[in-house]
């Protein structure tokens, strides 16, 4: 090997070796002014939360991208995976209607201490809106609906519908 090519190899090794050691003395983490979401305490993460209708998460996914939701509903559909939850989550289970309001929510366990949660569980949820999932369904047709990363999830237990009123009969007049 030539004296030059030596050279020329040696310097580009201490370059390369230059530019490793200034990435590893750089703080990897940005200075933020504000704590992430996950960063946050459960107060914190509650209190700056804003509950938005399903409806305006569906129609506008950009003008509340990155808020801090809280909603509740009943889940659909729970898919367990360690520690880390895929629920299906329809936020206005007392109406009657197809489709239903759907949100689909990334969860991961604060604690191992939490206990499983289950299709027909009553969920209360606090995290960040982060726009529209889109999955295919098994009919093959493409399904939008509402994605929100949470950070908390609060399971009521067993989803109960709310009784109606019982039936008041009009009284005829005369008895």
């Amino acid at each position: 090997m030539k004296f030059s090519t030596l050279v020329i190899v040696w310097t580009a090794v201490l370059g390369i070796g230059a530019v490793v050691a200034i990435a590893a003395s750089t703080p990897s983490k940005p200075l933020q002014s504000e704590p992430t979401a996950k960063e946050k305490s459960v107060q914190d993460i509650k209190s700056s939360a804003v509950s938005v209708p399903w409806d305006q998460l569906a129609r506008d996914p950009r003008s509340h991208k990155g808020t801090i939701v809280v909603l509740r509903g009943k889940v659909v559909q729970s898919l367990e995976r360690g520690s880390s939850y895929a629920l299906r989550v329809d936020v206005a289970p007392d109406e009657i209607k197809f489709p239903s309001d759907i949100v689909f929510v990334d969860y991961r366990k604060r604690s191992t201490s939490e206990t499983r949660i289950l299709e027909g569980d009553q969920v209360q949820f606090w995290g960040e809106y982060v726009g529209i999932y889109s999955y295919t369904a098994t009919m093959g047709q493409t399904i939008q609906i509402p994605h929100v990363v949470a950070q908390i999830v609060e399971d009521q237990g067993r989803y109960v519908r709310p009784a109606s009123a019982p039936l008041q009969l009009p009284r005829r007049a005369g008895r």
